[in-house]
């Protein structure tokens, strides 16, 4: 089990059943695109602290936003020939694909305004634990030390954030999977950015 799928099926046992049962895939979104291409280029930055912590500027950051504008996971299926990303992201026009390049810029700026360019616990941390008989598996997007402790972290660059720990199915597994798996390693926050 994923607590993606689970919140997918929650959501709507239609879209569930569409996509993981029937095999139907879905267009890509534009959403979806921004979200990973802006994950992309966050790990790129923090696996290459060193060479970024002493000149990084506005305009790395948008070669950067550039680089992995076509996110490394759709990287395979975009053909290079296609001169139109924007309609392969699920954009609806190059217009829109610009403004969240823009959009993208920004966060990403407020994010290292806040975020010190150092390396990093890791990023897109497989995890996989065993709850009542069933297994579950996920990713953990960032893991970040502070002192000795761990910040897990789940980008979001959706308007649709849960900010309520409580409801939040996929942080809870964060951190009841960290506990299982490190339970040494002290866990000090979890939260979206």
């Amino acid at each position: 089990y994923s607590i993606s799928k689970i919140n997918l099926f929650l959501e709507c046992p239609y879209k569930f059943k569409k996509y993981y049962i029937d095999k139907i895939p879905e267009a890509k979104s534009k959403y979806l695109s921004f979200g990973l291409a802006l994950e992309d280029t966050i790990e790129h930055i923090f696996n290459n602290s060193n060479e970024y912590n002493t000149i990084f500027n506005d305009n790395i950051l948008k070669e950067l936003i550039e680089k992995f504008w076509v996110c490394n996971q759709y990287k395979k299926e975009f053909s290079l020939k296609e001169k139109q990303t924007y309609k392969f992201l699920g954009f609806s026009s190059k217009k829109e694909e610009q403004e969240y390049k823009d959009k993208g810029f920004l966060y990403l700026k407020e994010y290292f305004s806040i975020n010190k360019i150092e390396p990093q616990y890791g990023f897109e941390i497989p995890i996989e634990v065993q709850l009542k008989g069933r297994i579950f598996k996920g990713r953990i997007d960032h893991i970040k030390k502070q002192d000795n402790n761990l910040i897990l972290i789940d980008n979001k660059v959706s308007d649709k954030i849960i900010y309520n720990m409580e409801e939040s199915l996929q942080l809870g597994f964060y951190l009841y999977a960290m506990r299982v798996l490190k339970p040494r390693l002290k866990i000090s926050h979890i939260g979206y950015y």
